[in-house]
Formats: C-alpha cells, sequence, structure tokens
C-alpha cells in the first residue's frame, strides 16, 4: 500500500475541517448557537464523516504487490473506477527511485518499473521504504531470469540426449 502518511494527510484535512465547523458554530450569536450546533452536526454526520470512511476504504482498496512471478499495481474507487496493471517479472528491465526532502524524512518515494512486458511501465505511487522494494524486485528478476536459463539448459540437455539415441535413457534431472 502507499506509505500510512497518505492515509492520515486527507483524515487530518477532514478532522480540521470538523473542528472548524463546530468552532463556528461555538460563535454563532446566542440566538443561533443550539441551531449552529445542530447544523455542524448534521453536516458532519451526512457529509464529512461519509468522506472520511470513503477515504480510508479507498486507501485500503489500492495495493502493491512484488512476488515471485509478477509484479502488480491494484487502483480501486469504490464501486466507480477498477485497474490493475501487472507485469511477469522476468520482464522488469530497470527500476528507478524518486524521493524528495518530505518522502526521505518519513521513508516513502515513488518508484517507476520499467518493463518489457506490453503495459509498459509501472508506477508504484508513495510506496514505504523505495529502495528496499527495489531490491526486492531486482532480486526477484534475477532469480527468474537464472530459473529460465536453468530450464533451457535442461531442455537442451534433454534433447541431445533424446537425437543422440541412447540405448540407455537416462532419467530427468531432478532439482535440488
Amino acid at each position: 500500500r502507499s506509505h500510512r502518511f497518505w492515509l492520515l494527510i486527507p483524515e487530518l484535512a477532514l478532522l480540521v475541517l470538523t473542528l472548524l465547523l463546530f468552532a463556528l458554530a461555538a460563535l454563532a450569536p446566542t440566538d443561533f448557537v443550539i441551531s449552529a450546533r445542530i447544523a455542524a452536526l448534521v453536516l458532519t454526520g451526512i457529509g464529512i464523516v461519509p468522506l472520511a470512511i470513503w477515504t480510508a476504504v479507498n486507501y485500503f482498496d489500492d495495493y502493491y504487490v512484488v512476488t515471485n512471478l509478477r509484479v502488480t499495481r491494484r487502483d480501486r474507487q469504490l464501486l466507480m473506477y477498477e485497474a490493475r496493471v501487472e507485469a511477469p517479472i522476468d520482464m522488469v528491465q530497470d527500476v528507478t527511485v524518486d524521493t524528495n526532502l518530505v518522502g526521505r524524512t518519513f521513508g516513502f518515494g515513488e518508484l517507476v518499473i520499467r518493463t518489457a512486458a506490453k503495459v509498459g511501465s509501472i508506477r508504484f505511487d508513495h510506496v514505504p521504504y523505495p529502495q528496499a522494494v527495489r531490491d526486492t524486485i531486482l532480486q526477484g528478476r534475477a532469480e527468474a531470469q537464472a530459473a529460465i536459463r536453468g530450464h533451457q539448459r535442461e531442455m537442451l540437455r534433454s534433447g541431445l540426449i533424446q537425437s543422440l539415441d541412447l540405448a540407455l535413457t537416462l532419467p530427468p534431472r531432478q532439482p535440488a
């Protein structure tokens, strides 16, 4: 997921808006204090609380996944929009990290994963510990490419054995 900082900022903004609304209700003339407080309570219940819940749900619906097979980014807006971009990890060509001063202070940054797949680039915005994620992706790529090379060598070996028509067939080699 994105860094928690990106959930905290909009939620704090909504909290400040709520406090400002109740401060304005408290500063209302004495004839309208009760009406202003009720109006502030209704506006908070109808507008600000659902917006805060929607912001939290939106934050928890989006995620990034790095496995030994692929790199995936999923973006979703509740009942409106859903997109998933993924690429095989062995197709990753380059991973770049971009952080600014705030990102280095709080431990987040942006990753751009360039791939040879048809999706092109996959962008991880505001990912926590971007250097560690970059290292994980590059290590996964190296392991996937080593597995592919090993499979190709094994296919060549078995093809050569079959083409030579050896009288004694060798059992398939099992990895340790």
